[in-house]
């Protein structure tokens, strides 16, 4: 996380919901026709924020002031995904040259304006959204540019030469060891290296990608990040000298990346009953902990209406994750479709006004209507990925299956290898990115927060 709002700020929240009124009424998801309409209003919405493609703004990040880097991949990845699930390609050039303006010097995700602040899981994120490009037959790079494929394996490359033996191994938060965070190992680093890895294994047919799936997960398991007892996945580790206890803070995107990766490797391995027990207890504890009556909630935060504008991305990447897990996973389809249906109702039900008027609250479970902070992208952009979920579970999405294929994209380098079909097939990644810096300093100052709230 980038770090919480100070506590005049706490107080301000608390103060800045209106009473809930009626949901937009060009927004609706009863037919699938309704999804794609609402889904095409939503995106339309969301894209009239960028200027990357305007002279004087750069290609493929938003200039909001709140807006971090992950997120910007995560909202290419958005109409990735969006492209993927519509068929509509109205927003494909402005996301093909985004995403390729931000791929840097190497070719991974790390360019010059941001090569001093760059978190693991920042990359990542931008890794997924090619990764997800490549899954899903987003339209190719020109040649003599880097494709989608590529970029991830790149990304791949490069983190996994990163991961240490401090408290036992897994990935950093932070890439630069001046920066805060470097001490800290969360599992959204690990989760989104192990993910990426998982879906590489999955789409190309090399095993090599397994061994690195399998060693991060023995180190989240044996570190107590994913609780054997009950599946909940818990936030990271602080490395001081000997002491590497987990921390307890649990967010949404940790929990459901682990469950979208457990996914993915159930489906890799022809539904191995290892990968089997592991995805029931990940999906049954994310499915307890961060749904309210059937609508997705950010369980340490939403209670209190003490959330920060990381939770709106935390929230739209659990949505997306957990459509993806039930493409792969289809013994998860009707649990998992019938929380991504309430929750999608409870999303456009909270959004008020048309078009350049309408806001939307991530406050989805409140009766009140939260007013949106700073500029309301990131709660639109929620609300986008609610619906694209339950789109994703519709009758009538023909999803590719990457395992289907050996094709890669074009001028991709290595595979050639074919390999059998898999049962599902998986949805788009997402986004990259969510909650992240600061986060052994942001959680404190969360419950702090949530503390004052009940005095």
């Amino acid at each position: 996380m980038r770090g919480l709002h100070n506590m005049p700020l706490c107080a301000a929240i608390l103060l800045s919901h209106s009473l809930f009124g009626v949901a937009a009424a060009d927004l609706a998801i009863d037919s699938r026709d309704d999804m794609v309409e609402t889904a095409g209003i939503l995106a339309e919405d969301v894209m009239s924020y960028y200027d990357g493609d305007k002279a004087g703004h750069i290609p493929g990040v938003l200039g909001q002031r709140e807006i971090h880097f992950y997120q910007s991949g995560i909202f290419m990845g958005t109409f990735v995904n969006y492209f993927h699930l519509t068929g509509d390609e109205t927003y494909n050039d402005l996301v093909q040259q985004g995403v390729l303006f931000q791929v840097g010097p190497d070719e991974n995700f790390s360019p010059y304006n941001q090569t001093t602040r760059l978190g693991n899981d920042d990359q990542c994120y931008w890794a997924l959204t090619a990764m997800a490009a490549a899954e899903y037959e987003f339209p190719d790079p020109p040649k003599g540019e880097p494709q989608w494929l590529d970029l991830a394996k790149t990304v791949y490359s490069d983190q996994v030469d990163r991961l240490d033996n401090k408290c036992g191994g897994g990935l950093r938060w932070q890439i630069i060891n001046l920066n805060v965070g470097y001490n800290y190992k969360n599992v959204i680093s690990s989760g989104c290296l192990a993910n990426l890895a998982a879906r590489l294994a999955l789409h190309t047919g090399d095993d090599k990608y397994v061994d690195t799936v399998e060693e991060l997960w023995d180190w989240l398991s044996e570190s107590d990040l994913i609780d054997a007892d009950s599946g909940a996945v818990y936030d990271g580790i602080v490395i001081s000298n000997d002491d590497c206890d987990a921390d307890a803070l649990q967010v949404s995107h940790n929990a459901a990346i682990l469950t979208y990766t457990a996914a993915v490797m159930y489906n890799h391995t022809d539904g191995s009953d290892t990968w089997r027990q592991r995805l029931e207890k990940l999906s049954g504890s994310l499915l307890d902990t961060f749904f309210d009556d059937g609508v997705a909630i950010e369980a340490q935060c939403e209670p209190y209406l003490l959330c920060t504008l990381d939770m709106p991305t935390s929230k739209g990447l659990m949505l997306r994750w957990l459509a993806s897990t039930a493409r792969l996973a289809p013994f998860l389809a009707d649990k998992i479709q019938s929380k991504l249906k309430t929750t999608a109702q409870a999303a456009i039900d909270h959004c008020e006004g048309d078009k350049s008027e309408r806001e939307c609250s991530v406050y989805w479970s409140n009766d009140s209507f939260i007013k949106p902070e700073e500029s309301g992208l990131l709660e639109k952009l929620a609300v986008l990925s609610s619906v694209q979920g339950l789109l994703a579970l519709s009758d009538d999405v023909t999803a590719k299956n990457s395992a289907d294929k050996d094709e890669t994209s074009d001028n991709s380098s290595d595979e050639d290898e074919s390999t059998p079909p898999k049962p599902g097939s998986p949805e788009e990644p997402d986004e990259p990115d969510a909650a992240h810096k600061q986060v052994s300093v942001a959680h404190l100052l969360l419950l702090g927060c949530a503390a004052l709230a009940l005095v």
